[in-house]
């Protein structure tokens, strides 16, 4: 009989961390569409604000806001984005709501493709703690 409780118990406090953890990932969603909105409109400076000051620490905001002009110089005009994968990063107290989040995006523009990717904390609100763009070298084949 105490077997049977002590799995009962394992399966709620799994389906806790589950509800938990599509949530984690619901509202990393939803930041990285906000991140893309921003980004569609040019709204460099925008897109920035969904960053903490931590993410500064390497290189001033001036210095990430030409580094989104230059893509967008380079690749031309966004045009949309593609969720790839996602990961729990970090979760030192086994508590989903303090983990970092990593996502990794596709995302198309005029000129060409780039993988982008975020790592997001926050245990009220996520924000944006690094982000990296490369260029796509697997470029998807086209339909014949």
């Amino acid at each position: 009989m105490k077997t049977i409780q002590i799995f009962a118990l394992l399966i709620f406090v799994y389906s806790l961390t589950g509800c938990d953890l599509k949530d984690r990932k619901q509202d990393a969603l939803a930041m990285g569409d906000l991140f893309f909105q921003k980004i569609a409109k040019n709204d460099y400076q925008g897109a920035l604000d969904l960053c903490n000051d931590d993410f500064f620490a390497n290189a001033d905001r001036e210095k990430w806001l030409q580094a989104l002009q230059a893509i967008n110089n380079e690749y031309g005009s966004y045009q949309s984005h593609h969720f790839m994968k996602w990961n729990v990063r970090n979760a030192p107290t086994g508590n989903v709501r303090d983990a970092a989040i990593g996502m990794a995006y596709r995302v198309i523009y005029d000129n060409g493709e780039r993988l982008e990717t975020f790592t997001m904390a926050g245990a009220d609100q996520l924000v944006i703690t690094s982000y990296d763009s490369i260029p796509n070298k697997r470029q998807p084949r086209k339909s014949h």
